[in-house]
């Protein structure tokens, strides 16, 4: 359809014109990428810690830790895909009604959507810390040398998720209601700055099991910050 009338443009008498002013990138389009940015750099953050985690358990150990962090590593990403579960199903019910003035809609629908969040990462949590060694026979076929580092890797670093999915999900909640500046803010927190951080500190001093509990500790600073923000007063103009 498009390419129709582009063609009838320049080989047909007609009063359609083009005007490459229109084109560029107005307020309105600023506005969506700075909306959707804070969920882009969660996804870019991934990355940037899987490398520095994995740097970080080479100094400090053994190939073999490696590998038990690929497992961490699936069992993580798993539980991330929920929080956008999550975190897209109330984004959508929040805006709505952040965008009709219904102030009560939104704050009991940002309720429901941490809560669940919580609950959800308390519940991946505790799978982890009482089967340790069946995430380690679903992703891989463990060694001896596996399961003697993988169960206290897996309970140390796990701890992440009570805070992970709750910290995500307010990274949406944040985008909802217009607050975008503390929504990247979040994510530039978790993904970068506490995390990469604490990843190269904490090593330092508690060695490889500093790098186990380097995410956890992250994200539960990053979960202060949500809280102190989610306390001030909601502004529907």
């Amino acid at each position: 359809m498009y390419n129709n009338i582009i063609v009838s443009h320049f080989f047909k008498k007609c009063k359609l014109r083009l005007n490459f002013k229109d084109l560029k990138l107005g307020k309105r389009i600023r506005q969506v990428v700075s909306t959707g940015s804070a969920t882009f750099i969660v996804d870019i953050a991934i990355g940037v810690v899987t490398i520095l985690v994995n740097n970080q358990i080479m100094r400090y150990s053994v190939e073999t830790a490696l590998a038990v962090y690929g497992v961490i590593s699936s069992y993580v990403t798993a539980v991330q895909s929920a929080s956008y579960a999550v975190g897209e199903s109330g984004q959508a019910i929040i805006s709505t009604n952040y965008g009709a003035g219904n102030a009560k809609r939104v704050k009991e629908a940002r309720r429901v959507m941490l809560i669940t969040a919580l609950v959800g990462g308390i519940f991946f949590c505790l799978i982890a810390m009482a089967f340790p060694n069946v995430l380690l026979k679903i992703y891989m076929k463990p060694t001896t040398e596996v399961y003697s580092i993988g169960a206290g890797a897996i309970r140390l670093y796990c701890l992440d998720l009570i805070f992970l999915m709750f910290n995500i999900a307010s990274t949406y909640y944040f985008q909802a209601v217009n607050r975008l500046r503390v929504s990247l803010a979040v994510s530039l927190l978790r993904g970068f700055f506490v995390n990469g951080l604490l990843v190269m500190l904490l090593p330092i001093i508690f060695g490889i099991n500093g790098v186990w509990i380097a995410i956890p500790m992250a994200e539960f600073i990053v979960a202060i910050y949500v809280v102190t923000m989610l306390k001030k007063r909601l502004v529907i103009k």
